[in-house]
């Protein structure tokens, strides 16, 4: 049996609507923001700070994976997904969900604004009703 699951997402959170028997809601977060992602040291030329590109771009990349696999854990094979969201985040969870071996069915993906959990979980109802 096919399982119909959306998923909107940002590279700050992930809402993933289940709607198979009761209608479930999961919030998954990524520890994505702007502390986290800071590498500055000091400068031998005194209160300078110097930021290690490298380094950030690898941290974030490393924090971004996790999330990523985080949402892979809550996809089953048999799944129809619907990803939605309003940046770049829908096309790289789109291209790690392919690289995995969780194989949906159907990968559904569109733009959307910011949301409220009601409105994702009724944009979710409303694609799979269709």
């Amino acid at each position: 049996m096919e399982q119909q699951k959306g998923i909107w997402i940002d590279h700050r959170k992930a809402l993933v609507v289940d709607l198979n028997g009761t209608e479930k809601l999961r919030t998954i977060y990524s520890e994505l923001d702007d502390d986290s992602t800071r590498i500055d040291s000091p400068s031998k030329f005194g209160d300078q700070a110097i930021r290690h590109e490298k380094k950030l771009q690898a941290k974030k990349e490393k924090v971004l994976k996790n999330f990523y696999d985080d949402i892979l854990e809550s996809i089953e094979n048999n799944d129809e997904l619907y990803v939605f969201g309003p940046a770049s985040a829908k096309k790289e969870l789109k291209k790690a969900i392919e690289d995995s071996p969780k194989k949906p069915s159907s990968i559904k993906m569109e733009t959307a604004d910011s949301m409220t959990d009601n409105q994702v979980v009724a944009r979710v109802k409303e694609h799979f009703d269709k």
